[in-house]
């Protein structure tokens, strides 16, 4: 029984001590990405912080900076929430416009037609303001 457990003893030992050190090199590599996506995810927050700030939002309107106009938040709201308004009682209004032409029959053209618009306008404005992202 001794001449065994001489054999296995150190043969256990060495293996133990080898696992223990593959064990502690993959908890340290796990540590160090767990410990870089922390970093990413703080950045993110704080990039994500940076642009709420009310003070670093800088709201502009067919080209017109209204923090330059209206440096209250409140009023910059009510503009944005009035033009919003105004352009679409408008937009419907010339729309049922068009419906009341004589002559003019509806075939879903006007709805393609105004959403390709919106479509085409997203895009130039995407152009204009350098946007890249999606």
């Amino acid at each position: 029984h001794s001449a065994i457990s001489a054999w296995v003893h150190p043969r256990w030992s060495l293996m133990t001590t080898s696992m223990h050190q593959k064990t502690s090199a993959a908890t340290r590599r796990m540590d160090s990405v767990v410990e870089d996506r922390d970093a990413e995810i703080q950045k993110q927050h704080e990039q994500a912080e940076e642009l709420s700030c009310s003070k670093g939002l800088r709201v502009v309107l067919l080209g017109v900076p209204l923090h330059r106009l209206f440096p209250s938040h409140q009023v910059q709201l009510l503009a944005l929430a009035g033009t919003v308004l105004t352009s679409s009682v408008t937009n419907a209004a010339l729309q049922e416009r068009v419906l009341y032409v004589p002559g003019f029959k509806y075939t879903g053209w006007l709805a393609l037609v105004t959403s390709l618009t919106y479509v085409a306008l997203a895009y130039l404005e995407r152009l204009v303001e350098g946007d890249r992202r999606r």
